[in-house]
């Protein structure tokens, strides 16, 4: 009896814990494929092997509609990544945009492409659509000195190849030093044509994060010191486009909006379907600023942040906060 339920063991274990189907197994034990099947359901009889379903779908639905209903979202995509470590869930979330992107792209669509390591992602995840006359547009200028691989210049490119469409760049620094410089730049022709472009899209795709403390990953060119202070002062926590904001969604530091060269907030608001994509990475109080500011339409993020987002909202609620 022991060899058996040892046998029982075995072949359990090389079916659902190593992946390999019953006629892999059956070669390697001996014996035929219908034999490794009745094993199987014997290892079940035996209480060798347990099965539980986890109502995980039902519990991120539950969250989806949480989120619709607070932040009045056409949709939201949480995704159960409670099993992932930290570095595999951006992966994953890249991977869910990806594939969301691909199910809502149409002929002739026009997205706009802001930058972030999840946006980087979910570029590095996406595949070719059948959808023709596709146009990517850069919603934001550069960093300066930080890696390409983070650029709305790069993902922008690398979208359009892999639909086969064609891209909009938009060749300014994503901050200028001086006010003065920005609205001189507005001005060039084919500046104001790609950001009258980007205000035009279909779909705009945009992080959401606090990634400019982090100055040895990122470096925001004009991004001063005193600007730093001033973000620190007034409270910000996030930033899409860098356009920076406090945890009510309010923007911070107009002088340093004024010297962005991109989309704004309010122009954001304006288009169709903005996807929003972030993790608790990112941080979560990044996000909340994000969903309460009112630009996004879709959110796109993992189970533990979104348990985190709705409980922060419905202690707001409750203390009659609006």
């Amino acid at each position: 009896m022991r060899d058996k339920l040892r046998l029982l063991k075995k072949v359990a274990h090389l079916y659902y814990e190593k992946d390999m189907n019953q006629r892999e197994i059956a070669k390697l034990i001996g014996v035929s494929r219908p034999q490794i099947s009745r094993m199987l359901t014997d290892a079940k009889k035996e209480g060798i092997v347990k099965i539980t379903i986890l109502d995980k779908v039902d519990s991120c639905e539950d969250l989806e509609a949480s989120l619709k209903k607070y932040f009045n979202l056409k949709d939201a995509i949480v995704v159960p990544t409670t099993n992932y470590i930290p570095d595999m869930i951006r992966q994953v979330i890249g991977k869910t945009a990806a594939n969301y992107l691909n199910s809502i792209v149409k002929n002739n669509c026009k997205i706009g492409v802001s930058w972030g390591i999840s946006i980087y992602e979910m570029v590095k995840a996406i595949e070719s659509t059948e959808a023709n006359g596709i146009e990517v547009v850069q919603l934001i200028g550069g960093l300066g000195q930080t890696a390409p691989v983070l650029q709305s210049f790069e993902f922008s490119k690398q979208l359009a190849t892999k639909f086969n469409g064609t891209c909009h760049l938009l060749h300014a620094p994503g901050i200028t030093s001086k006010k003065e410089i920005a609205d001189s730049l507005k001005k060039d022709k084919e500046i104001n044509r790609i950001l009258a472009l980007g205000k035009d899209v279909d779909i705009a795709i945009v992080g959401l994060d606090a990634l400019w403390r982090h100055r040895s990953l990122v470096q925001v060119e004009n991004l001063s010191e005193d600007d730093l202070r001033t973000l620190e002062d007034e409270k910000a926590v996030g930033q899409t486009c860098f356009r920076f904001y406090d945890i009510r969604g309010n923007i911070c530091d107009e002088n340093l909006n004024e010297r962005v060269i991109g989309i704004s907030l309010d122009e954001l608001k304006e288009i169709d379907t903005v996807v929003g994509i972030a993790t608790s990475l990112d941080t979560i109080e990044a996000i909340v600023g994000g969903l309460r500011s009112g630009f996004l339409d879709v959110l796109i993020s993992d189970e533990k942040t979104v348990e985190e987002i709705i409980v922060r909202q419905e202690d707001l609620i409750s203390n009659g906060a609006k």
